[in-house]
Protein backbone atom coordinates (compact mmCIF):
# COMPACT_ATOMS: atom_id res chain seq x y z
CA UNK A 1 0.00 0.00 0.00
CA UNK A 2 1.34 3.52 -0.83
CA UNK A 3 1.61 6.29 1.61
CA UNK A 4 -1.33 8.80 0.55
CA UNK A 5 -0.08 12.54 2.20
CA UNK A 6 -2.53 15.60 1.69
CA UNK A 7 -1.70 18.17 -0.34
CA UNK A 8 -1.26 20.26 2.97
CA UNK A 9 1.11 17.78 4.11
CA UNK A 10 2.98 18.00 1.00
CA UNK A 11 3.43 21.80 1.31
CA UNK A 12 4.45 21.44 4.45
CA UNK A 13 7.45 18.96 3.40
CA UNK A 14 8.03 20.97 0.19
CA UNK A 15 10.56 22.68 2.04
CA UNK A 16 13.34 20.27 3.10
CA UNK A 17 14.35 19.30 -0.32
CA UNK A 18 15.34 22.88 -0.63
CA UNK A 19 17.52 22.49 1.86
CA UNK A 20 21.55 20.34 2.72
CA UNK A 21 20.62 16.95 4.13
CA UNK A 22 21.91 18.01 7.96
CA UNK A 23 19.23 20.31 7.99
CA UNK A 24 17.15 17.73 7.23
CA UNK A 25 18.50 15.54 9.94
CA UNK A 26 17.92 18.61 12.57
CA UNK A 27 14.60 18.39 11.48
CA UNK A 28 13.79 14.61 12.40
CA UNK A 29 15.89 15.47 15.70
CA UNK A 30 13.47 17.88 16.33
CA UNK A 31 10.44 15.67 15.70
CA UNK A 32 11.76 12.46 17.92
CA UNK A 33 12.47 15.27 20.25
CA UNK A 34 9.04 16.61 19.76
CA UNK A 35 7.58 13.03 20.01
CA UNK A 36 9.02 12.75 23.28
CA UNK A 37 8.74 15.67 25.12
CA UNK A 38 5.90 17.73 22.86
CA UNK A 39 6.35 20.62 21.18
CA UNK A 40 9.37 22.98 21.91
CA UNK A 41 8.31 26.58 20.18
CA UNK A 42 11.54 27.68 21.13
CA UNK A 43 13.40 24.93 19.15
CA UNK A 44 11.52 26.24 15.94
CA UNK A 45 12.23 29.85 16.48
CA UNK A 46 16.46 28.84 16.85
CA UNK A 47 16.34 26.82 13.69
CA UNK A 48 14.05 29.67 12.08
CA UNK A 49 16.87 32.01 12.62
CA UNK A 50 19.37 30.08 11.73
CA UNK A 51 17.42 29.00 7.93
CA UNK A 52 16.23 32.50 7.86
CA UNK A 53 12.97 31.23 7.17
CA UNK A 54 10.00 31.61 9.52
CA UNK A 55 9.20 29.94 12.65
CA UNK A 56 5.85 28.21 10.69
CA UNK A 57 8.28 27.07 8.19
CA UNK A 58 10.06 25.43 10.50
CA UNK A 59 7.25 23.76 12.55
CA UNK A 60 5.15 22.58 9.48
CA UNK A 61 8.10 20.78 8.69
CA UNK A 62 8.77 19.22 11.82
CA UNK A 63 4.74 18.28 12.16
CA UNK A 64 5.07 17.01 8.31
CA UNK A 65 7.48 14.87 9.09
CA UNK A 66 6.11 13.81 12.05
CA UNK A 67 2.82 12.97 10.07
CA UNK A 68 4.87 10.98 7.66
CA UNK A 69 6.72 9.08 10.21
CA UNK A 70 3.66 7.91 11.97
CA UNK A 71 1.56 7.32 8.53
CA UNK A 72 4.96 5.27 7.86
CA UNK A 73 5.19 3.48 10.65
CA UNK A 74 0.94 2.22 10.63
CA UNK A 75 1.51 0.95 7.37
CA UNK A 76 4.58 -1.17 8.54
CA UNK A 77 2.20 -2.78 10.82
CA UNK A 78 -0.58 -3.37 8.51
CA UNK A 79 2.00 -5.16 6.27
CA UNK A 80 3.71 -7.13 9.19
CA UNK A 81 0.42 -8.25 10.45
CA UNK A 82 -0.83 -8.83 6.77
CA UNK A 83 2.17 -11.55 6.75
CA UNK A 84 0.65 -13.35 9.45
CA UNK A 85 -2.65 -13.31 8.44
CA UNK A 86 -1.55 -15.08 4.93
CA UNK A 87 0.85 -17.32 6.67
CA UNK A 88 -1.97 -18.68 8.45
CA UNK A 89 -2.13 -20.02 12.03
Amino acid sequence: MLLDLSEEHKEHLAFLPQVDSAVVAEFGRIAVEFLRRGSNPKIYEGAARKLSVSSDTVQHGVEGLIHLLTESSKLMVRTFVDCFVLAGP
